[in-house]
């Protein structure tokens, strides 16, 4: 079963009312979603039944649904993120350093005067 025939499925004829009864017809779907892996579009359906989406969502929003994005979040990256992405450039971690721990101190200083 492809996409269309899901959403078909899911959503009856507010799929059909929206998109139309041809399956991608202009190619945009197709075009938007070529780089998602079969198993993160999977992942987009997941996420309309568990965050009960009652009509279609638009291409962006089954995008973001598939690639687990929302929109006006920033994500904070964490330590163990930021430590792969150092080991995978070649940067040493010096955090456990004396002066490491100073410059830290002062940044937070400076961000206390901030508020």
């Amino acid at each position: 079963m492809d996409l269309w025939q899901l959403m078909s499925s899911m959503y009856n004829h507010k799929w059909t009312s929206g998109v139309g009864e041809e399956p991608d017809a202009d190619g945009i779907w197709a075009a938007a979603l070529v780089d998602v892996p079969w198993v993160r579009i999977q992942h987009g359906f997941d996420q309309l039944i568990n965050k009960g989406y009652k009509w279609p969502p638009s291409l962006p929003e089954f995008r973001d649904l598939c690639l687990d994005i929302e929109h006006g979040i920033n994500v904070a990256r964490t330590p163990s993120v930021d430590a792969t992405r150092d080991k995978l450039m070649g940067i040493e971690d010096h955090s456990d350093l004396p002066e490491a721990n100073e410059r830290a101190s002062k940044i937070s200083a400076i961000r206390d005067l901030l508020k």
